[in-house]
């Protein structure tokens, strides 16, 4: 995987850089490109859709989706990526769904292409 995906899947929306650079790299996956007029935010709506194709496709999945709230204050989403043996592959963090289910997505995207 890419260094600099990995540098978004593992960075942190409260900072602008962030989320700018993980809608750089959503739209560079084709079917969200298709379906994001120009200069718009990807739709939550087609991350979930390409996180479901990928899941039935290459048995990768998002399973047990937790809040947690730090210190009473900054609550974090956090979500196991699995592969079709049930192991965890990696643990995704985000501050909103929107932030965990594009990050998922990346990743799951980028270990498709890595398996070719």
């Amino acid at each position: 995987m890419a260094k600099k995906i990995k540098e978004v899947i593992d960075g942190d929306f409260r900072y602008q850089d962030y989320e700018e650079e993980t809608q750089r790299w959503l739209l560079k996956i084709p079917p969200l490109r298709k379906r994001t007029p120009e200069g718009e935010k990807v739709k939550f709506e087609d991350i979930e859709h390409l996180v479901i194709q990928i899941t039935k496709k290459y048995k990768l999945s998002m399973r047990w989706i937790n809040l947690t709230i730090i210190k009473d204050e900054v609550p974090w989403y956090s979500v196991s990526i699995v592969n079709k043996e049930h192991e965890r592959v990696k643990t995704i963090y985000g501050l909103t769904m929107y932030e965990l289910y594009a990050k998922s997505a990346l990743f799951m995207f980028a270990t498709t292409r890595e398996r070719g």
